[in-house]
């Protein structure tokens, strides 16, 4: 109980609902569950309000790793924290069977009961598809 008191005194949700590691779906990493996670539980919060970085403000040898974690288009990409603090939220892979969703709120939450080590997924729009 006392634990518990202290932890709701801080400013930050100190809930850990996920973990990264080689995906299921696609060759590169994923995200998935640290345990079982019901229908609705909020996975992470809305961040920062995110900003447009113009290209020429980084080095040209960054651009590859930039695209790989942000949305971006041809004139800059959007960040909403620090790049080396990227989170979790940037590895969810693409389902057209997803588990995860974005309420109004802009917080990812599960749209379907998620099991423990099961793969979080996102149907992605089009215009997000970069890949294709």
């Amino acid at each position: 109980k006392e634990a518990l008191s202290w932890a709701r005194s801080l400013t930050y949700d100190l809930t850990l609902y996920t973990y990264l590691a080689p995906s299921k779906v696609c060759s590169g990493v994923g995200v998935f569950s640290l345990c079982d996670i019901p229908k609705g539980t909020v996975i992470w919060k809305k961040r920062q309000e995110a900003v447009k970085v113009p290209w020429n403000k980084i080095p040209k040898w960054m651009d590859k790793n930039i695209v790989s974690l942000t949305w971006c288009d041809k004139e800059g990409f959007w960040i909403d924290c620090d790049l080396d603090r990227i989170y979790q939220a940037y590895y969810v892979n693409h389902s057209d069977d997803p588990n995860l969703g974005v309420n109004d709120e802009e917080y990812y939450i599960a749209i379907q009961d998620i099991k423990k080590d099961e793969e979080l997924l996102y149907r992605y729009s089009r215009e997000e598809m970069d890949w294709l």
